[in-house]
């Protein structure tokens, strides 16, 4: 099961993205035929079961983690995000219209904020 403790305790990586992917992104996941390769895209992308679409590297990379801010804006929540005096990043998604205020994680990055303040949001919507 999807927790906060979960979330909170998984380090920047692949794994990290792939979940950025299919519960923020809305991608899905699908095995290459005939071979071990796992890819994923926008159900959009895929075409007789061959993806189009990478994952990002949304937990390491500013650029990537942008498209992660840019889908939750579409969804109607803004996001702040600063450094707190050597604790590392926080951010917070909030939508002022469903009044959810959730605030992130402090870690040593942007990117991972980023991720997993809006996984955060994600679960929190899940559940409701």
């Amino acid at each position: 099961m999807l927790t906060r403790e979960v979330i909170l305790a998984m380090e920047p990586g692949r794994e990290l993205d792939a979940l950025v992917a299919e519960k923020v992104l809305g991608w899905k996941q699908c095995s290459v035929e005939g071979t071990a390769k796992i890819a994923y895209g926008k159900p959009s992308d895929f075409r007789d079961h061959e993806p189009r679409v990478r994952i990002g590297d949304y937990s390491t990379d500013i650029a990537a983690a942008w498209e992660v801010v840019e889908k939750m804006r579409s969804n109607d929540y803004l996001l702040d995000i600063g450094n707190g005096s050597g604790a590392g990043y926080a951010a917070m998604f909030y939508n002022p219209n469903k009044t959810i205020f959730l605030i992130g994680p402090y870690t040593e990055t942007a990117p991972d904020t980023i991720c997993k303040a809006a996984l955060l949001v994600m679960i929190k919507e899940d559940a409701e």
